[in-house]
């Protein structure tokens, strides 16, 4: 894959974002949430609450990885 590509993919998935930037591959939980996040986004969900325990990553997807994410 080309960088281009690459960017471009990135751009459209934030599991691949999160490859791309933090170097690590989501776990089934942080692809779960993602697909819950970019539904979000696309104004599909319209509230979402995420209750998970601490160090799972929900603010690292949530806040940091939304913002550099738009489909």
């Amino acid at each position: 894959m080309t960088e281009l590509q690459s960017r471009r993919t990135a751009r459209r998935s934030i599991d691949e974002l999160a490859r791309r930037l933090l170097e690590l591959d989501p776990a089934t939980h942080h692809r779960f949430v993602n697909r819950l996040l970019a539904k979000v986004e696309s104004g599909e969900i319209r509230r979402l609450m995420l209750f998970e325990p601490p160090s799972h990553a929900k603010s690292t997807y949530a806040s940091s990885m939304s913002s550099y994410w738009s489909p």
